[in-house]
Parts: C-alpha cells; sequence; structure tokens
C-alpha cells in the first residue's frame, strides 16, 4: 500500500460513515458550507526502523512498516434543542466516529488492506481555540496509521504482477461520463447494487465493470492487455478533462525542428486539448518529441509530486526515465509545503531534492538546480505579493525569494549535497543542457518584412505592420 493509497482507503471509509457531511483534505477550500464538515489532514510518511513479523502463504516474514499522523477535524453547527438553544454535538459526534473506526468491523477490513489506526488521544472541544466562522462548533481528534509498504521487496519477495486501473478504463471508455466515482460508474452500467466503501463489495463491482469495459476494448481492436496502455493513450486526450490536474513540465526548443514541434503543440493545447488551462497530453507530446528536451520541471511536476507521494523506487524509476534531465530548486521556493503539511521540515525539502539527485545518478540523467525566477531582483518581491493577493491567495503575503540568484547563492542553496555535487547541479549540467540548444532564429527573416533591433515602444507599431496586411488579405 503507498502513501496515496493509504489516504484514499481513510477517505473512503469516513465519507461513508458521515453520509450527511462533506468529508474533505485538508487545506482544500470548502464550498459546501451548509452541511457538517469533516476535514482530514495527514502528516508526512516515515518509515519505521524496526520490522513487524506477519505470516505470508504459510512462512513469517518481516515487515517494515510505514507510521503517519491523522488529524480529523469536524466542524458542525449542533443540534437545536426543544426550548430553542443549540446543544454542541461536536465532541459527541466525532467521539461515535473514533469509536466506528476502533471497532472490529472496520479494523478487519483495514487490516486486510495492511493497514491499522490507533487512536493517539481524547476527542477535543477545540470551538474557542479555533473555528471556521461558518460553524459555530468545533472537534478534534488524532490517530496514528501505520501501513505497510514496499512489503515484499523488503522480505525478497517478487511481486511484479500485471494489473488494469479501472478508474483510467472508466474515464477512457466512458467519456459520456462526467465523474468516475465507483458507484456512479456501476449505475451507469446498471451493475447490481453493492455496498459502496466497502472493500469487498467494491472488489465486486469493479469485476462485474470489466467484461463491460473488455467488451468495448474488443470493438476498439483491442484483444490483449499488453495492448491495453496503447489504447488508453490514444483516447485519453479525447475524454473529459474538467477534473484533471495537469502537471508542469518544461519544454525547451533544441533546433528548428523542435521548435516547429513545440509550436504545434502550444497550438494544440489552446485550440484542442484547453480546459481551464493549456494541456499537451503525453501522447502529443511523445508525438512531437523530436528537437525537444523535456525536463522534470518543479515541484508541480510529475516527477516531484511522486517523490512527494513517497512513490516506491522503480515507479519513481519509471517516471524519471521519462525525461531528458530533472530538476531540483532552493528549499525557499518549496516552503510552502511546510505550511501544508506536506514536509515537517526542512530536512524533508532537503530529502526531496536528495532522492531526485539519485535518481539521475541511477539514471544516468543531468539533475539541474534551478530558480523558477519570477522576478530579477530581491526588492522587486513585493510586486508579486500585490499580484497575489489581488487573486486572493491565502499566502500571498509569506516572504518568497524566487529571484533571479546569483551563481555563488546557488551554490550555497544546494551546499547540503556536497561541494563536488553542489558544483554539478547548479554549474555542470546546466551547462550541459544549455550547450544542446543550438542557435538559431524565432522568426525566419523571409516570414515577414523583418526589422531587426526595433525598440520597445515601438514594437506595437511594428507588429501591427507586419500582421494587419497579411490578416486583411486572408479575411476579406
Amino acid at each position: 500500500m503507498t502513501y496515496t493509497e493509504m489516504k484514499r482507503a481513510v477517505h473512503g471509509i469516513t465519507t461513508a460513515y458521515f453520509s450527511g457531511a462533506t468529508v474533505e483534505m485538508a487545506n482544500t477550500k470548502s464550498t459546501k458550507k451548509g452541511k457538517p464538515l469533516v476535514k482530514l489532514a495527514f502528516g508526512q510518511a516515515q518509515s519505521t526502523k524496526f520490522p513487524v513479523e506477519k505470516f505470508l502463504d504459510g512462512e513469517l516474514c518481516s515487515f517494515y512498516p510505514t507510521t503517519a499522523k491523522l488529524e480529523v477535524q469536524l466542524f458542525t453547527n449542533g443540534v437545536r434543542l426543544p426550548n430553542g438553544a443549540m446543544e454542541n454535538t461536536a465532541v459527541g459526534d466525532l467521539t461515535d466516529y473514533v469509536n466506528y473506526m476502533m471497532s472490529e468491523m472496520v479494523t478487519n477490513e483495514l487490516n486486510q488492506q495492511n493497514l491499522s489506526m490507533m487512536v493517539a488521544g481524547p476527542v477535543q472541544d477545540v470551538t474557542a481555540i479555533i473555528n471556521d466562522t461558518s460553524y459555530e462548533y468545533r472537534a478534534l481528534v488524532e490517530f496514528d496509521i501505520s501501513f505497510i509498504r514496499e512489503g515484499c521487496a523488503r522480505v525478497g519477495l517478487a511481486f511484479r504482477p500485471t494489473y488494469v486501473d479501472s478508474l483510467i478504463l472508466a474515464q477512457n471508455l466512458l467519456p459520456e461520463l462526467k465523474k468516475h466515482k465507483l458507484d456512479i460508474v456501476a449505475e451507469h452500467l446498471q451493475l447490481p447494487a453493492f455496498n459502496h466503501h466497502r472493500a469487498l463489495a467494491d472488489a465486486g463491482a469493479v469485476a462485474y465493470m470489466l467484461p463491460h469495459f473488455w467488451k468495448r476494448l474488443h470493438e476498439a481492436g483491442v484483444h490483449t492487455i499488453q495492448a491495453v496502455n496503447a489504447e488508453m493513450e490514444k483516447l485519453r486526450p479525447q475524454g473529459n478533462r474538467v477534473k484533471r490536474r495537469p502537471k508542469h513540465i518544461i519544454l525547451l526548443a533544441r533546433n528548428k525542428t523542435g521548435l516547429k514541434n513545440l509550436y504545434q503543440m502550444i497550438s494544440a493545447s489552446n485550440l484542442k486539448y484547453f480546459k481551464r488551462v493549456p494541456t499537451i497530453p503525453k501522447s502529443l507530446l511523445k508525438e512531437h518529441r523530436e528537437g525537444i528536451i523535456v525536463g522534470a520541471a518543479c515541484e508541480a511536476g510529475e516527477l516531484f509530486q511522486a517523490v512527494k507521494d513517497h512513490k516506491d523506487w522503480a515507479e519513481l524509476k519509471r517516471i524519471a526515465s521519462f525525461y531528458d534531465y530533472l530538476e531540483i530548486q532552493p528549499l525557499c521556493n518549496n516552503a510552502f509545503m511546510l505550511r501544508n503539511g506536506d514536509a515537517r521540515d526542512e530536512e524533508d525539502l532537503r530529502e526531496f531534492n536528495r532522492v531526485i539527485v539519485r535518481l539521475g545518478e541511477e539514471l544516468g540523467k543531468p539533475v539541474c538546480a534551478t530558480g523558477d525566477v519570477h522576478f530579477r531582483e530581491p526588492e522587486d518581491e513585493v510586486f508579486r505579493h500585490i499580484l497575489l493577493a489581488s487573486k486572493k491567495f491565502p499566502d500571498a503575503n509569506e516572504a518568497l525569494p524566487i529571484y533571479f540568484k546569483t551563481t555563488d547563492e546557488m551554490l550555497k542553496e544546494f551546499s547540503y549535497l556536497g561541494e563536488e555535487k553542489a558544483y554539478e547541479v547548479v554549474v555542470a549540467n546546466t551547462r550541459l543542457v544549455a550547450d544542446q540548444i543550438e542557435q538559431f532564429e524565432l522568426l525566419p527573416k523571409e516570414l515577414f518584412h523583418y526589422k531587426p533591433n526595433v525598440r520597445w515602444g515601438e514594437s506595437y507599431a511594428h507588429l501591427a505592420e507586419i500582421l494587419y496586411p497579411e490578416l486583411s488579405g486572408q479575411f476579406q
């Protein structure tokens, strides 16, 4: 079980229990203020140093569980009494939830997923300490969670199953649905009713779905498991993109061929695949990758997200292998992760970067230290605060010195990697990538009546002079 799967399992059980409430992860902006609100705040995962023993296929094996803290908060307006007064039910309701989570039924269900939970303290009434202004009462309780990650690998057991992701199948084969939650898909396919959020019942529902999915795949000419991935890559860009969260990526044009491919992808991302933001599907990038240098980007990139979510090493290598170079950034760039709970302290942020460095070493890919620069001078930071405040970012006033740092400043930022490695990521590898880019003009001279050294003040008039005759000839 991965860290993400653990969170998903706990969220599912909690949602099933609080059927009349809104259940969401911490740091999510709630839009449903009318009913009770439950927030789940998961702490950083930590691997234990001492193994536990468990029988596997009749053989006693040692496993190293991973632990994490969970804080559950309940916001409610209470219950109106016959005399008209309001009763604070937050502590009582949350205590009932604790008893449910500690019940034999739920404990057995969690154990089947190699997951266990223990209450870390009593339920607390924290209404007077801090509260959402939309609610009158608030209670809080903490749990200690333990789950087994990479268990088979640690005990030398081979575990490389072929598996099918039913969510991806549903999203790509049922694009007419806006949401692809298990119960919604089951109802759409007219499957038998089942007890949602119970592991055994959910597994049965997925089993009933698969024949429907196989039929659609057969009709599309897909007859083997090995051919499913290629079909999914082809279908995914055409599906519903409203709920997808695109990842950041760096695309550098190596030469004129790369520039042409980059322009084609930008056009398609805005005209064909736009949904909230321009998006480049991976299938499109693979098709137009010639002449392009692909970088793994910042914390919003696919690789860093996987590192943050504690994906296993094999999965991290699979993700990193797609990129031409990997990227790490100064600690200040990711300081927001300390505020939202994705990292406990700066040492966690350093370790995220170290993991990426180790990936680069093992895969033979350069790791570049970049600044994600948003302004040139340190004193320009005030303008970014103004922009963020205008967009109502909650952390608009937090310090974020993402200015154009000098080489010495960058070397100091990454000194924890050691002097030699810091020089490699700051200087050597960035030069290595830059040296791969050829010299070429962005706009061919023969395309327009090109005027070199046009002043900025004259740029609008020059652009109009170039474009209007061309446009008027095409659109009359």
